[in-house]
């Protein structure tokens, strides 16, 4: 319903200047104990440190969710989740990596398509309907937010969001 809402142009951005780590942060809490359970091993970089963004603050904290929580449910047992963050020239970059099963080449476009689930031998069980990756898609595209998602088979999967700053971007004194 709160695609709609936005896709409908019923509810506006709320734009605000908000620091990276602190929204990585909040992401990162509510997948600890999935971390944990499985093992995985868990590395966050942010760099420059205190650097903040002007974003909505709940499309975005929106897209972090998806994406951690989708690199934590595909993520092997003793596996490794990364997150990091970096400016590059006028774009900042947030990548979200996780070892695991990986995207067959010929579904990392369809991935952003509603209701489109993979269903690769073994992994069955991981519920969902399909609708995460629709709604990162249209929120990034809301927010200027530039999408791209790398894999290869049983080795890893990044997403990369790719941020445009043109001196947007800020870093407190």
């Amino acid at each position: 319903m709160i695609l709609t809402r936005y896709e409908d142009n019923r509810q506006s951005l709320h734009y605000e200047t908000l620091p990276v780590e602190s929204l990585v942060n909040h992401c990162i809490g509510p997948h600890c104990d999935a971390i944990l359970k499985k093992r995985i091993e868990c590395k966050i970089s942010i760099q420059p440190e205190n650097i903040s963004l002007p974003t909505d603050e709940y499309l975005f904290l929106t897209v972090l969710n998806n994406l951690i929580s989708n690199a934590v449910k595909y993520a092997d047992e003793g596996g490794r989740f990364e997150m990091k963050g970096y400016q590059k020239e006028s774009e900042y970059v947030i990548e979200v990596h996780n070892t695991g099963r990986g995207i067959p080449p010929e579904e990392l476009e369809q991935v952003f398509e509603k209701f489109y689930r993979s269903y690769a031998p073994g992994k069955t069980e991981i519920k969902g309907f399909g609708l995460g990756l629709a709604i990162v898609k249209r929120f990034c595209d809301l927010l200027d937010i530039k999408i791209i998602i790398e894999s290869e088979i049983n080795q890893y999967t990044i997403a990369k969001l790719i941020i445009p700053i043109s001196g947007k971007a800020n870093t407190p004194a």
